[in-house]
Formats: structure tokens, sequence, C-alpha cells
């Protein structure tokens, strides 16, 4: 009866604790900038974005009338003008899933692409060797 305790004492220590402390690691933000954060997979990765927003780039040659086209059907406004290159942010209406309105965007010809607005990370110091690891940058030859 004791071997039996221990050995699932041994078992819960060995499987369990570990993915508990592997959880409370992968840090999950759920907040930037005041805006909520979702996780969901996108093409076969796990993802986290800003809830109800989505980039699109269009063709360069695109009109006002096919941009207004493109929020008709999303039901969306625009965030962020479409700048030079095509690149524009746009505000999906509340409880339209991003994902899904990712997919019907391909069905326009001049959308090039659209992603959610990902949060990203970066783990990697320049290699700039006047970085100094300040902010603002304060470089000895300015």
């Amino acid at each position: 009866m004791k071997t039996k305790y221990l050995f699932l004492i041994l078992i819960i220590f060995l499987f369990v604790y570990p993915a508990a402390i592997n959880a409370q690691l992968k840090q999950t933000v759920t907040q930037v900038a005041g805006k909520t954060v979702k996780t969901a997979t996108w093409q076969g990765r796990e993802i986290q974005f800003v809830k109800g927003e989505i980039a699109i780039k269009i063709n360069t040659t695109t009109t006002q009338a096919q941009i207004n086209e493109l929020l008709n059907k999303v039901g969306g406004k625009i965030i962020n003008s479409f700048d030079k290159l095509g690149w524009g942010l746009i505000e999906l209406p509340s409880g339209k899933d991003e994902i899904l309105t990712i997919e019907d965007l391909k069905n326009l010809p001049f959308v090039v692409t659209s992603e959610p607005n990902m949060i990203t990370k970066v783990d990697v110091e320049p290699n700039d060797p006047y970085f100094k690891g300040t902010s603002p940058a304060t470089y000895s030859y300015q």
C-alpha cells in the first residue's frame, strides 16, 4: 500500500508538476496598448494577435471603390491607412472571427495577402556595435 502511494507521488512529480511549471513559463500576453490579445492557430502554428484587427496588403493599383468593397465585405473600418506598399490595418466588428475573415479576403482579386495583427517578441540583442541597450539610444558618436 505504501509503495502505491510513493509510486503515485512519483508519477505526479514526474509528469503533472513539470507540465504545470511549463504552462507558467509560457507567458501569454493578454493586453497590448489597452487592446485584448487572442491566441489561435493560423497556418499550422499557434500565434498571438490583437483581437479584432487584421493587416491587409492590397495591390498598389487598387481603387478607392475596391477598398470600400473590402470594408463592406468585412464590415470593418480602417485603423491605419494603406501605405505606398499597400499595407493597411483594419478593425473588424466585435464578434467577427479574424481567421475566417482572412480566408474570405483571399477571394478578392486586389488583396495580395492578409494576416492577423500579430504580437511578436524579440529575444535577441542586435548586432549593432553601437548598441548599448539603452532607450533612447545614447551612442558615443552623437
